[in-house]
């Protein structure tokens, strides 16, 4: 099936920092300091030369050659790749450090984590860090569309040990069977209900910790019984939307995202024709 404009946006981020440059692929569990011994190690080898007799005698010389064939190209790849894995390591400020080691904390306990931070303090690479100290081998972060390439970049300027895809929500619904994530990075994920939307016939407002609702299982296509693990309550900073369907009507903010035919997409993006998964 072709891809879909929205799915073009789709980066799968691997551990390749600068695109004017290639380099070789991070080893599973290796380090900065790892890859550079094994970038050596493999430079070493391209280099070793063999002894090679020519000539009569009494005129006979020695002359060195390289022992295994090898072209400037890999050369210059094992080069560049000692050079990126030697870079000094990115440190964290010391309020970003204490953040991810009790949000690890957190989410190993119950498996979820709302990280709520000020503006400019670097969500997406605190968050990017209390993913690799669980100890992840792939990750899902969905974003917007335009925060795409800065994720990206946060995502090089810590060269983390596990792969990364990237996605916006609206083409969420392309990679959703792709493979099971060891983690699911949601940005953005502040929008919301007012208090009184019903939830499973409960008020939003209402609903507590420990309460078990019905929740859409995306992998079984099914409802199914989900227990409630956390409740946050958002300041009202949007614009409202009213939607009505099938005899229902929500109300939510505007870049609350309702799941269609289509994707998942923004409330006040919705259409008239869009088909709605209602429960």
């Amino acid at each position: 099936m072709p891809l879909s404009k929205e799915c073009i946006l789709t980066r799968n981020i691997v551990n390749n920092a600068n695109q004017n440059m290639e380099i070789i692929d991070r080893r599973h569990g290796y380090t900065n300091e790892m890859m550079v011994e094994h970038c050596k190690l493999l430079e070493s080898v391209m280099n070793k030369t063999t002894d090679i007799k020519t000539g009569r005698a009494p005129k006979i010389q020695i002359v060195k050659k390289p022992k295994y064939k090898s072209d400037e190209a890999t050369k210059t790849k094992i080069k560049e790749s000692i050079e990126y894995y030697s870079k000094p390591s990115f440190e964290y400020r010391p309020y970003q450090l204490d953040i991810i080691n009790r949000g690890y904390e957190i989410i190993m306990d119950h498996q979820f984590l709302y990280l709520a931070m000020e503006v400019r303090t670097g969500k997406t690479l605190t968050s990017l860090g209390i993913a690799e100290k669980i100890g992840i081998n792939n990750a899902l972060f969905i974003t917007k569309k335009k925060a795409i390439s800065t994720i990206q970049e946060d995502y090089d300027r810590l060269k983390p040990n596990f792969e990364m895809t990237i996605i916006n929500y609206e083409s969420l619904h392309t990679v959703m069977h792709d493979k099971r994530w060891d983690l699911i990075i949601c940005d953005e994920a502040h929008s919301c209900f007012l208090g009184n939307t019903l939830i499973d016939g409960i008020k939003i407002k209402d609903i507590k910790v420990g309460d078990y609702l019905n929740s859409f299982n995306f992998e079984t296509n099914k409802y199914e019984k989900r227990k409630v693990i956390n409740v946050y309550k958002n300041e009202l900073k949007e614009n409202l939307v009213k939607i009505k369907c099938n005899g229902k009507e929500i109300v939510c903010t505007e870049s609350h995202k309702i799941f269609t035919k289509r994707g998942w997409v923004k409330a006040g993006d919705l259409l008239p024709e869009d088909e709605l998964q209602v429960l």
